[in-house]
């Protein structure tokens, strides 16, 4: 029987499933929710097995940081076409 797990040679979509795992926790729970126990129980994992990916819970939150500033940023940027309002 297959595993329902995704296969670990497809890293960039276990890292992305741990990111989109552990943003969950983080938007429900907060920052200090968020440990490598909790993160491997959601995606399926062992703890050990989330640093073959990441060196730590400091960087997975850092990372998630970084996202969230690049989708900031980008929606900001988005808003550079709008005219500025005309005042009469």
């Amino acid at each position: 029987m297959a595993s329902l797990k995704p296969h670990l040679s497809n890293q960039p979509l276990l890292r992305s499933h741990i990111l989109d795992a552990a943003r969950a926790i983080v938007v429900r729970q907060g920052f200090d929710a968020l440990s490598m126990r909790k993160l491997a129980d959601v995606v399926g994992y062992s703890p050990a097995s989330l640093y073959l990916h990441f060196a730590g819970r400091d960087t997975i939150a850092h990372t998630l940081s970084v996202e969230g500033h690049a989708m900031l940023l980008a929606a900001l940027h988005a808003c550079d076409s709008i005219a500025a309002p005309v005042s009469g």
